[in-house]
């Protein structure tokens, strides 16, 4: 399962997008993207270990360990399958929505050994050290 969150911008563009279709004649298709909408609306009562893995950044053993430990609404199933309540993970959700990770191209190990070396330099110079 893939999970990806979708902010109310996204969903107000899918709409108008669903609009201009059936406008266009092509009302399956708009018909689809409304089901699909509404699917979206309407978020799972759970989710799977992974899925929370993805909102909580956690390793799966801590979230089975978090749901086992009742510090995680969830429970598991006969084959072993761990889930969680999606309302213990709003909070989180909505976090996540609300500090989208656009942190651009990924720091290279170059850049963060020159940011390093700056601040031991700067370090160094207030300390009055060479």
């Amino acid at each position: 399962m893939a999970i990806g969150f979708l902010t109310d911008g996204h969903v107000r563009a899918l709409h108008a997008v669903a609009e201009r279709l059936a406008a266009r004649g092509l009302a399956e298709e708009s018909a689809e993207l409304r089901r699909v909408l509404d699917e979206v609306e309407q978020p799972p009562a759970h989710l799977d270990a992974a899925s929370a893995v993805a909102i909580l950044y956690v390793p799966e053993q801590v979230i089975r360990n978090w749901v086992r430990a009742g510090l995680l609404p969830g429970w598991q199933d006969e084959q072993g399958g761990c889930f969680v309540e999606r309302a213990a993970l709003d909070t989180a959700i909505e976090m996540r929505q609300a500090f989208e990770d656009d942190a651009g191209e990924p720091v290279s190990d170059e850049e963060v050994d020159r940011l390093i070396a700056e601040v031991r330099a700067e370090r160094r110079a207030r300390s009055g050290r060479r």
